[in-house]
């Protein structure tokens, strides 16, 4: 039993490093995006509610919705994407930050111009890292634990 569960562990800790390694390659290649220069069209605080499993209750949560626009070439752009490889923080901040008619740099994808985003920050997916490691070494020692059992048998 041991042993399933190390391998289950250790599959759910290389599944980490796999997201870990897609978040670093992601905001690695949009810090190279270049920028065009936008403007806030909508700012608002939205609430969300979302159903908690655990605690059998819904969550309230407030969200920022930054809506821009701008422009590549000849083509109108309009997009909602916050932040790549950063956290919003305070939706509220994040709003008040960004009023409506706002000028701001936006960050595209050369490769598809409606990819965007106004904040572009370098992500190590340090997280993700933390979490492979602790499922890889949980996984190590249940599997120790079920191949050291089955030879006590």
């Amino acid at each position: 039993m041991f042993l399933l569960i190390g391998i289950a562990f250790i599959g759910i800790g290389v599944l980490f490093i796999v997201i870990a390694q897609r978040t670093r390659a992601r905001s690695t290649a949009a810090a190279q995006w270049p920028t065009a220069p936008g403007r806030i069209i909508e700012s608002r605080v939205v609430e969300t509610q979302d159903w908690n499993s655990d605690t059998n209750c819904y969550e309230r949560r407030l969200n920022a919705r930054i809506v821009y626009e701008y422009q590549v070439g000849t083509m109108m752009y309009r997009a909602d994407r916050y932040a790549i490889g950063s956290s919003v923080g305070s939706a509220a901040a994040a709003v008040q930050q960004h009023p409506v008619g706002r000028p701001v740099n936006i960050h595209f994808n050369p490769h598809n111009p409606g990819d965007a985003a106004i904040y572009v920050r370098k992500s190590q997916g340090c997280l993700f890292i933390a979490f492979a490691v602790a499922f890889l070494l949980l996984g190590l020692v249940c599997t120790l634990v079920g191949v050291v059992s089955m030879g006590a048998h």
